[in-house]
C-alpha cells in the first residue's frame, strides 16, 4: 500500500468525517502538524473563528427569502428590500465574500502550513488542499447529481426573479398602478415554490445527519498534498519556493483560504498557487476557469506547465476544464486576483462521490493518486527547469 493511501486511511477510516470546527477536524490537523514535523519542516498552525455547518447557512439564506413573501404580503416595500438583501448575501456567500457565515462564527477552525526555500531566491509556489469534509446532501446521492449545475441555476433564476417581481410590483404602487400588484405577486409564488424545496431538502440533509468519512474529498488531495512536501523536503528544488497549505473549514464558505489571505495580503503578490481536491478517482484534470456564480479565469502559465507535465508522465493532454460545481478554494484564491489552478478528478464534471455516504476509502483509485502525484511534481520540476533557463540566459546576456 501506497504512503499516499495510508494518509487516507488514517484521515477518512480512523479519525472520520471532520466538518468544521469539530473535534475530529482537530484530529486532523494535528495528524498533518506532526508529519510535517516529522520532516524537519518547522510547520505553523493557524486558528481562526468559523461557523461550523454551511448546510445552516443556506437554510438560514433560503428561510429568508420566504419570509420576504409573506412581508410582502402586508409591506411590498420591505418584502423587496429583504430579498435584495437576501440576493446580495447568497452571492456573496457564493463568491468568496460571505456574511451569514462571518457573522455566525461559533467554532475554531485551523491552517496548517510550512515551507521549503529554494538553494537560490526564486518564483514562490503555493500547493494547498483542504482537509475539513462536509456533511452528505441528497442531490448527490441520487440521479440528480448530474444536474446540480442546473438545479443551482435555477435557484439562483428563482431569486432574481422573485426580487424583480417585488421591485417591479413596489414600483407600480408608487407610482398608483395597483392593478398589477396582485398579478405580479401570485407569479412570485411560481419561484417561492423551487425555493422552498430546496429549504426542505437541506432541512432533510441536516436533519438525517449523514457523515461521509469524506476520502476524496478530500482526504485524497491532503495525502497527495503531504507525500509531495516529503519528496520535496529531500529534494529541494533549484529556483522554486514551495508553501504548503492545509487548509480548514473550505465547507463553510471557504472560510481558511480567506483566512491565509487576509493574514498574509502583502506577502501574496506575484505568488502562483495549485490547489488539489478530490483526487482520488474520476477523470483528473485541470481547471481553466472557476465559479458557478462569477467566472474566474485560471492561470495561463500553470495551464501550460500542466499540459507539458501531463505529458512528460504519459497522462496525454489533460483538460482543460471549465469546472463549474460548487467553490473550491481556487475560487477564493482567483476572486483576489492571484494566479491559480486546480488539479482535480471529474466525473459528470464533478469530483466522484463528494456529498455522499459513498465518499470512503473502498472507492479510492490508487492509480488516479499516483497520477495526481505525478503531474504536481512534474509541474514544480517544470517551472524550477524554466527559471533555471532564465538564469542561465542572464548569466550569458550579462557576460
Amino acid at each position: 500500500m501506497s504512503i499516499i493511501k495510508e494518509h487516507i486511511i488514517k484521515l477518512s477510516d480512523e479519525i472520520g468525517q471532520r466538518t468544521a470546527a469539530s473535534i475530529q477536524e482537530g484530529l486532523a490537523a494535528d495528524y498533518i502538524f506532526s508529519f510535517l514535523d516529522s520532516l524537519n519542516l518547522n510547520p505553523k498552525m493557524s486558528k481562526f473563528r468559523s461557523f461550523p455547518d454551511q448546510n445552516i447557512t443556506w437554510l438560514i439564506l433560503f428561510c429568508l427569502f420566504l419570509i420576504s413573501g409573506l412581508a410582502y404580503i402586508r409591506e411590498p416595500y420591505a418584502g423587496f428590500l429583504i430579498s435584495i438583501a437576501v440576493l446580495i448575501s447568497f452571492t456573496a456567500e457564493n463568491s468568496g465574500n460571505p456574511i451569514i457565515s462571518r457573522i455566525l462564527k461559533m467554532g475554531f477552525s485551523q491552517n496548517v502550513s510550512t515551507s521549503i526555500k529554494s538553494k537560490r531566491n526564486g518564483l514562490d509556489i503555493v500547493l494547498l488542499a483542504n482537509y475539513d469534509s462536509p456533511r452528505s446532501k441528497i442531490i448527490f446521492e441520487t440521479r440528480a447529481r448530474k444536474l446540480t449545475v442546473l438545479i443551482f441555476r435555477l435557484l439562483l433564476f428563482s431569486m432574481i426573479g422573485v426580487t424583480l417581481l417585488y421591485g417591479l410590483s413596489a414600483l407600480l404602487i408608487f407610482r398608483g398602478v395597483y392593478w398589477l400588484h396582485k398579478p405580479l405577486h401570485w407569479t412570485s409564488f411560481i419561484f417561492l415554490a423551487y425555493i422552498l424545496s430546496i429549504v426542505i431538502i437541506t432541512a432533510v440533509d441536516l436533519i438525517r445527519n449523514k457523515r461521509p468519512p469524506g476520502a476524496n474529498n478530500n482526504a485524497s488531495g491532503v495525502a497527495v498534498l503531504m507525500e509531495l512536501a516529503s519528496y520535496f523536503s529531500k529534494k529541494i528544488p533549484e529556483n522554486l519556493n514551495l508553501s504548503f497549505l492545509f487548509t480548514g473549514a473550505k465547507e463553510c464558505s471557504s472560510a481558511g483560504i480567506i483566512n491565509f489571505i487576509q493574514k498574509n495580503r502583502a506577502d501574496l503578490e506575484g505568488k502562483m498557487f495549485i490547489n488539489i481536491t478530490g483526487v482520488g478517482a474520476g477523470r483528473l484534470a485541470y481547471t481553466s476557469t472557476e465559479g458557478n456564480i462569477l467566472k474566474h479565469r485560471c492561470s495561463q502559465e500553470l495551464q501550460f506547465t500542466a499540459s507539458l507535465a501531463s505529458k512528460s508522465i504519459g497522462l496525454g493532454v489533460l483538460g482543460p476544464v471549465k469546472y463549474q460545481g460548487l467553490n473550491t478554494d481556487c475560487v477564493i484564491i482567483l476572486s483576489n486576483n492571484l494566479k491559480g489552478i486546480s488539479i482535480i478528478g471529474l466525473d459528470d464534471d464533478y469530483p466522484v462521490n463528494i456529498y455522499s455516504r459513498q465518499d470512503s476509502f473502498a472507492n479510492i483509485n490508487d492509480e488516479i493518486l499516483q497520477k495526481a502525484f505525478g503531474l504536481i511534481k512534474g509541474m514544480i520540476t517544470l517551472l524550477d527547469k524554466q527559471l533555471n533557463l532564465v538564469q542561465k540566459d542572464l548569466i550569458v546576456s550579462t557576460k
